[in-house]
């Protein structure tokens, strides 16, 4: 099992980037100290094989049973089931749907489990990007239920923080409509809760799956107790789900007037760098004031490196850098539910180092990575975008973001490699003269041994 670092240790984020990158992306990024919670109670984990009943009956399908499966045995494979204090599962009731679900959604879900497929695949075509069949509406209570079980235990200090293996995902489900293979929001369910239930005044949703978490939004647009960030590829609304609402000015209406924040990204491959840049100059500052007293994670592992559908490059180390830097926040009081991700060997490994966080490791050191010019400045500019929308309501934003002259990153960069070039020519030629030296010596020793008497 994982060993437990002392109690509120300072540590400062381990960014060991490739010396390009760092040049151009630590000038950026600014890597501030901070007292990480270390958990004194136990850190709770939920799953149940039940939610494997929700597949797709017409073929293959990204969003698989597989998911939460892998994800399970790669967690019991390195200790972290063990390590974790096991939370049961349950399914959740009409009432707790209907927090944020109409009465009708639900009841038509409800329907489903006594249709015959071919009916099933009539209800599904409604919907944008959902399958189901007779067993899916169970396996989304258990998905709903369980994560509210293990959030609730969170909340009222029953467990440290937690973590939810659960499926279908429920970021994109709509009050009145399921979408983007969610069937019920799992995590806007739970956030409801907290504050209407629960006795909390501030959460804070962190949403980094690779797609714009609509559902969510919608549900907490005018609501300044929960507050939602989702950091997404949006190339200026064409990508899923359509539309404006992942844009940096959907900022939040009426009393919810900068609660409501979005990075989208407009263009692929961003990865650790453009990310943790992200969360340090729009996400970490303004939750710091915010002052929540629950995180919930909206944990899609979809920007991963590898992931079919979301074509960027985070790393397994870069979500637990992530995850350690909102650990610094509620007191620790971090729930981390599974949404997308698509590929299984990086599910895996980016939730493992994610829960080997959340049970108080220290999160591992960046992998170098190549710096581009061109992804760099785009991620800029939509941070850029962010702030700019914010500000108004954020003023300890930065306007016009300090960033550095990339004329003269590009200068420096080859500078660099200029005097990486003359350090080997300069090794070479020493090694060079030694092997001279040395071949000098042997011939005048083999010189002298032939002019020597024999005995």
């Amino acid at each position: 099992s994982p060993q437990r670092a002392p109690m509120f240790r300072l540590i400062g984020s381990s960014l060991s980037l490739g010396c390009s990158l760092r040049s151009a992306v630590l000038a950026r990024v600014h890597v501030a100290k901070m007292a990480t919670f270390v958990p004194r109670k136990p850190s709770g984990l939920v799953y149940d094989e039940r939610m494997e009943k929700h597949f797709c009956t017409t073929g293959t399908h990204p969003e698989c049973p597989e998911r939460i499966s892998c994800i399970y045995e790669e967690l019991q494979k390195q200790g972290l089931v063990d390590a974790c204090t096991r939370v049961e599962s349950r399914e959740a009731t009409p009432e707790e749907l209907k927090s944020v679900h109409t009465w009708e959604h639900i009841q038509k879900m409800a329907t489903t489990k006594d249709m015959n497929q071919r009916k099933v695949n009539a209800v599904a075509d409604e919907y944008n990007s959902v399958y189901l069949n007779p067993s899916s509406n169970e396996a989304a209570l258990f998905a709903a239920g369980s994560l509210l079980n293990i959030t609730e235990k969170v909340v009222k200090g029953e467990l440290e923080n937690g973590v939810a293996i659960i499926r279908p995902p429920g970021h994109h489900a709509e009050a009145h409509l399921a979408m983007g293979f969610c069937i019920y929001n799992n995590v806007a369910i739970a956030a409801h809760r907290a504050v209407n239930e629960w006795g909390l005044q501030r959460v804070l949703i962190v949403d980094w799956d690779v797609h714009h978490g609509n559902g969510t939004q919608n549900m907490f647009y005018d609501d300044p107790r929960v507050m939602f960030f989702s950091s997404h590829r949006y190339h200026d609304g064409t990508f899923y789900p359509p539309g404006r609402g992942g844009d940096p000015t959907m900022v939040g209406k009426e009393k919810g007037l900068g609660y409501n924040i979005n990075v989208g990204w407009n263009r692929s491959l961003m990865g650790d760098a453009e990310y943790l840049m992200m969360f340090y100059d729009v996400l970490l500052p303004i939750a710091q004031r915010f002052r929540p007293q629950l995180v919930l994670i909206s944990a899609g592992f979809d920007a991963a490196r590898g992931d079919p559908l979301g074509h960027c490059r985070v790393s397994p180390s870069g979500y637990a850098q992530m995850t350690h830097a909102l650990m610094g926040l509620a007191r620790g009081k971090v729930v981390m539910v599974l949404e997308g991700g698509y590929n299984l060997a990086s599910i895996k490994a980016s939730f493992a180092a994610c829960t080997r966080v959340l049970l108080g490791e220290a999160p591992p050191e960046l992998e170098e990575s190549e710096f581009e010019l061109d992804r760099y400045q785009s991620a800029c500019a939509s941070v850029r975008a962010t702030v700019t929308a914010l500000q108004p309501h954020w003023p300890i934003l930065n306007k016009e973001p300090a960033l550095p002259d990339l004329a003269a990153l590009k200068v420096k960069d080859a500078e660099s490699s200029d005097s990486e070039v003359d350090e080997r020519r300069a090794s070479s030629a020493a090694r060079q003269q030694q092997q001279e030296q040395h071949q000098q010596q042997q011939r005048s020793t083999q010189a002298s041994a032939h002019s020597s008497p024999k005995k």
